[in-house]
């Protein structure tokens, strides 16, 4: 007698109430083919690139940019399940620098570009660039930042510790709904007309000085706020009047409202 078959809604219901169990999804993957596809969209949906301390420094199949470049050219389907990727250039901490003298930035590996370029799908992007400049950045780098910028599936982006990046990349952002920024310091490198400004609905803002986000020089139109969120740096409080000028131009429209002044630190 054959064994009785479930209809496959229930195995993806178990597949969901599994959506954080790593090992679990896995195995599942593995002996249920079926359930392949749903696994697979927990198991790749978020993902980190971090720096990372290394023997040798040309042992580039070693970097995380590889390994997933890897991946992606066996196979290039799992491209379309990444949806969160942080990049985090920051050193590793408390690593034996006598074992590991040597630290591979993610920045600096050469396949952190096509990685990129192959990632058309994320929705949320993080970058923490450890207080690099824009300028400092490969051409081909830089190219294949402002090409996911300008991905109109992107909707969340967060840079911490950024140098002079020009405000015309986060005007391609055209589904751009959060924008969260931290001591990250802008180029004010284009002259915007108003009705080119991109409309923003949510902003989500944590800077020591966002006055180039909040008055004329600013690549978004923030007269139809519905949601802000600022935490803004203890030198901020005395350079009040950009912030009261956004909060009238939207008295009509905003919905909600959060405020803070007080020490930024990185988490």
């Amino acid at each position: 007698m054959d064994p009785p078959r479930f209809p496959r809604e229930l195995y993806n219901i178990v597949v969901n109430l599994l959506h954080d169990q790593v090992s679990t999804l896995k195995k599942v993957a593995l002996v249920d083919r079926a359930s392949a596809n749903i696994c697979q969209a927990y198991l790749f949906r978020q993902l980190t690139l971090r720096t990372r301390r290394m023997q040798h420094l040309d042992t580039v199949t070693a970097t995380p940019c590889f390994k997933l470049y890897d991946i992606l050219t066996s196979s290039p389907h799992l491209a379309t399940r990444i949806k969160n990727l942080t990049v985090d250039n920051r050193e590793p901490s408390e690593v034996d620098t006598d074992q590991y003298p040597f630290v591979a930035l993610v920045v600096e590996d050469g396949f952190l570009p096509i990685v990129l370029h192959a990632l058309s799908h994320i929705t949320h992007l993080r970058l923490f660039l450890d207080f690099l400049s824009w300028s400092s950045l490969s051409p081909s780098l830089k190219s294949s930042i402002q090409k996911t910028f300008a991905s109109p599936n992107l909707l969340d982006i967060t840079v911490v510790e950024l140098n002079d990046i020009p405000l015309s990349l986060f005007c391609a952002s055209s589904g751009l709904h959060r924008l969260c920024l931290l001591h990250t310091t802008f180029a004010s490198d284009i002259s915007l007309d108003v009705h080119d400004r991109h409309r923003l609905e949510t902003l989500d803002l944590i800077a020591d000085d966002p006055r180039q986000l909040l008055d004329q020089s600013s690549p978004f139109n923030l007269t139809h706020l519905r949601k802000i969120s600022i935490s803004l740096g203890l030198s901020f409080r005395i350079h009040v009047q950009s912030l009261n000028l956004l909060l009238e131009n939207n008295a009509s429209t905003l919905q909600s409202l959060g405020l803070h002044i007080c020490t930024l630190i990185i988490a």
